[in-house]
């Protein structure tokens, strides 16, 4: 069985994932900060990432610095897949051209060092985690690390 990391500081998104993944053969562990997701990183073994862009580095405080990227980076150093899975639009008008760059395109972004991001539309509720899922095993399928 798979094992992948869920990395998410807002409680009802992390429901919605959960909720939306449970019917996958996947073992789904949790953190809540990048200290966290970090440490686990450092101390199990994962399949896979799926993390949110825009959360604390420790504790429940700053929740708008992107300190999913530090996830991410750790991730790639240590050869695990990952897709930020965000919903970036609310957190303030300095991303504006962030969410113009998703809405024009409509599909996720490569970022060329193994990594993914996908987005759902300002106007969404939730995060598309399912298909942050399927673009997470979509990179192991493709061999994952291009540069």
């Amino acid at each position: 069985m798979k094992r992948i990391l869920i990395v998410e500081d807002n409680s009802r998104h992390m429901e919605d994932a959960l909720k939306i993944l449970k019917n996958i053969d996947v073992e789904i562990v949790t953190a809540t900060n990048a200290k966290e997701a970090t440490e686990k990183l450092g101390n199990m073994k994962f399949d896979g990432v799926i993390t949110d862009v825009f959360m604390p580095m420790v504790g429940e405080e700053n929740a708008d610095n992107p300190c999913g990227l530090a996830v991410a980076m750790m991730a790639f150093t240590i050869g695990v897949k990952c897709v930020l899975c965000t919903d970036q639009y609310h957190h303030s008008e300095g991303f504006e051209d962030i969410n113009a760059l998703f809405n024009s395109f409509r599909k996720p972004l490569d970022c060329m060092w193994g990594t993914r991001i996908i987005d759902c539309s300002h106007k969404e509720s939730k995060k598309n985690w399912l298909g942050a899922y399927e673009h997470l095993f979509d990179l192991e399928d493709k061999g994952g690390m291009s540069f």
